[in-house]
C-alpha cells in the first residue's frame, strides 16, 4: 500500500499577506509557533515488510551520504516501520526466550525427558525452516550478518544434541558437555537481540556490533602476533602446540603466569621472546584496540 510521507514542523513566518518575503519575526508567540505542513514529492511504500519498503531501507543504509540518515523524512519513515514491527519482533524474542529456558531446564534438570526432547524439536523446526528459506534466498550473502550465523549454528548444534541423545550416540563425557555448552551458549547469545527492543540498551547493542565489525582487521594482526610468539615458545621449550599457543594468548592478555608451573623463562632465548612479546602484545596491540573501540564509539 502506497502512502505519502507527511510531517509537520514549526517554522517562523517569513512572508506578509501579499506573499512577499519579510525578515523572520520571533518576538511574538504566534510567530514562534507558526506551522508549516510539508509532504514528500514522491510516493513511498511504507507498508511494513513489503518488498519496496525493504528495498528503500537497503538503499538508504548503503548510501554514502550519512546526512541522508538525519533527514526528517528518513526519521519519519523508520519510526513508522519500527512502530509496525515492534510487536512482531517482541513475539519472536519471546519465542527465543521460551526455547532457551526450556533447553536450559532440559539439560540441567530433566536430561532424560522424552516429552521435553520432542517439544524442543518442535520449537526448533520453525527456526530451521526460516534459516533454510533465508539461505536459499540470499545464498552466500546470508553469512554476511552475525545474527544469521548465530541462528544457523544454534539450529545445527541444538539438533545435533537432541538427535544424539535420542539415538544414544556413544560420545565421551567431555564431548557431551561440550555439545551441551555450545548449544546453551548460542541459544542465550541469540536472545541478546532482545535488548534492541529497549531504548536504553538498543544503542549499546549497536555499538557492540559496530565495534565487532570495525576491529576485524585488528584481530588478524593480533592473532598473527600470537601465532608468531606461540611458534617461538614451542621451538624454545619443545612443549605441545596447544601449550605454546595458550601461553602466547595468555601473555597477550597480560597474564604472565607460567602454564603448569613451568620454570619461568629459564633460557636467554625465552627471556628475549618474553620481553618483546610483552611489549608488542599487551601494551601496543591491546592499547591500539582500546583506541579503535573509542573511535568507533564516538562515531555511533
Amino acid at each position: 500500500m502506497l502512502a505519502m510521507l507527511d510531517w509537520i514542523k514549526k517554522k517562523p513566518e517569513t512572508a506578509n499577506s501579499d506573499g512577499e518575503e519579510q525578515p523572520v519575526q520571533t518576538t511574538t508567540q504566534e510567530n514562534k509557533d507558526a506551522v508549516e505542513y510539508s509532504m514528500s514529492a514522491f510516493k513511498v511504500d511504507t507498508k511494513y515488510g513489503s518488498k519496496e519498503s525493504n528495498r528503500l531501507i537497503e538503499l538508504l543504509l548503503t548510501d554514502d551520504n550519512e546526512d541522508l540518515l538525519k533527514t526528517e523524512i528518513f526519521k519519519l519513515f523508520t519510526d513508522q516501520l519500527w512502530k509496525a514491527a515492534w510487536l512482531d519482533i517482541l513475539v519472536v524474542e519471546l519465542y527465543y526466550m521460551v526455547f532457551a529456558l526450556l533447553l536450559t531446564f532440559y539439560i540441567f534438570f530433566l536430561p532424560t525427558s522424552s516429552a521435553i526432547q520432542i517439544s524442543l524439536m518442535i520449537l526448533l523446526f520453525p527456526l530451521l525452516y526460516q534459516e533454510v528459506k533465508e539461505l536459499i534466498n540470499n545464498k552466500l550473502a546470508y553469512f554476511k550478518y552475525g545474527w544469521n550465523l548465530i541462528d544457523f549454528l544454534r539450529v545445527v548444534f541444538c539438533y545435533w544434541l537432541l538427535i544424539s541423545v535420542m539415538v544414544e550416540h556413544d560420545y565421551s563425557e567431555d564431548s557431551w558437555r561440550g555439545l551441551k555448552a555450545v548449544s546453551l551458549m548460542l541459544s542465550w547469545l541469540r536472545l541478546s537481540s532482545f535488548f534492541r527492543l529497549m531504548p536504553g540498551t538498543r544503542y549499546l547493542i549497536r555499538t557492540v556490533i559496530d565495534i565487532g565489525n570495525g576491529t576485524i582487521p585488528f584481530w588478524s594482526i593480533l592473532f598473527y602476533c600470537i601465532f608468531s610468539v606461540g611458534i617461538a615458545f614451542n621451538a624454545l621449550r619443545g612443549n605441545t602446540w596447544v601449550e605454546a599457543f595458550t601461553q602466547a594468548y595468555r601473555l597477550a592478555l597480560g597474564d604472565f603466569e607460567e602454564v603448569e608451573d613451568a620454570e619461568p623463562y629459564a633460557s636467554i632465548g625465552e627471556k628475549i621472546v618474553f620481553f618483546f612479546s610483552s611489549i608488542v602484545l599487551p601494551l601496543l596491540l591491546l592499547n591500539l584496540l582500546l583506541a579503535i573501540m573509542g573511535d568507533i564509539y564516538a562515531q555511533v
